[in-house]
């Protein structure tokens, strides 16, 4: 391998997610009864399923659904490195990849009234049932089969 190869790989490769957007579910009673009553069966299943162990099962009050993992600078106070990347993105007038916390609050902040009109509109076509097929797979779609953007 030459010094080049390595340099290219190190560059490529993906940084390691700092944080993770999540919505917790450990609250909603019915599904903690629901799940516990599934992993229970899972356990008690007789012949054993194999390779499940309780040690894998997570207790329900852990639930939650991960939405984005992200990769944030440390320091919401201190302008991002350069580096070769983000100095051919400046002089092309581009936005700088480095991110902070603050950075993700602000997107939170925007998108909030959006996602709370989702849910809403949510709720009122589900009347507040949670629907998750488990034996499918594919792209997510709505009741009205439009694929879910």
């Amino acid at each position: 391998m030459e010094a080049g190869e390595t340099s290219t790989r190190i560059q490529n490769k993906r940084p390691i997610p700092t944080h993770f957007l999540s919505l917790p579910l450990g609250h909603h009673e019915a599904l903690k009864t629901r799940v516990s009553a599934f992993t229970n069966a899972l356990l008690a299943a007789d012949p054993p399923i194999v390779g499940l162990e309780e040690s894998v099962i997570i207790e329900p009050a852990r639930l939650h659904i991960t939405l984005g993992v992200m990769h944030l600078d440390k320091s919401s106070s201190r302008p991002p490195s350069p580096t070769l990347a983000s100095s051919s993105r400046q002089e092309r007038g581009e936005a700088s990849s480095t991110k902070t916390v603050a950075d993700a609050l602000s997107l939170l902040e925007r998108i909030r009234p959006m996602v709370l009109d989702a849910l809403s509109e949510g709720a009122e076509s589900l009347n507040g049932t949670l629907r998750v097929p488990l034996d499918t797979i594919g792209v997510l779609q709505t009741d009205k089969k439009q694929t879910a953007h």
